[in-house]
């Protein structure tokens, strides 16, 4: 349950690893008394012109966010500057087209508590990046996908000097 003022959203779900799912705009009104109708006595939520009901029967009456999982993976590690896992660093993932400049898709997800991660992603090259507090940016490495899932891609933290900021 989400609660929410009248107006325009756009609705999109995340996983992850996974991308995102694709996007829906509703319009939340204020209940128009049809209960018999949507179900509910709170509000009347649109996408465009159809009253989302959600009564389960497949139709367009059911908002559905769907993520398309990647059918391939790229796995490895977030490391310190010691080869140390770090624990739920952020990773993601950035498709490039053939001059490496950003081709839309993106991927992301928290290392777990062994430091490691599973990105799913389609063929193509991609720029992994990552960053773990205390440490900043960690390594970036572009890789390619093809045919196949990339095991072993770890992104490791650098050797830095870090200064102490103090006051009030």
């Amino acid at each position: 349950e989400l609660h929410v003022r009248t107006g325009i959203y756009t609705l999109s779900a995340v996983m992850p690893g996974m991308p995102p799912s694709n996007e829906v705009e509703v319009t939340v009104n204020t209940d128009s008394g049809n209960s018999a109708t949507d179900g509910n006595n709170t509000a009347d939520v649109y996408s465009g012109s159809t009253l989302i009901k959600n009564d389960g029967d497949g139709g367009s009456d059911n908002l559905l966010l769907k993520i398309n999982k990647g059918s391939r993976s790229i796995s490895g590690k977030g490391l310190d500057e010691s080869n140390n896992a770090i624990p739920y660093a952020h990773v993601s993932a950035q498709k490039l087209d053939a001059s490496s400049n950003p081709a839309g898709s993106w991927v992301g997800s928290p290392t777990d508590g062994s430091g490691n991660f599973a990105l799913y992603v389609s063929d193509g090259t991609w720029k992994l990046q990552g960053f773990a507090p205390g440490y900043g940016e960690l390594s970036t490495l572009t890789v390619t996908v093809a045919g196949s899932d990339l095991t072993g891609k770890n992104l490791q933290a650098s050797s830095a000097s870090f200064g102490t900021i103090t006051g009030q």
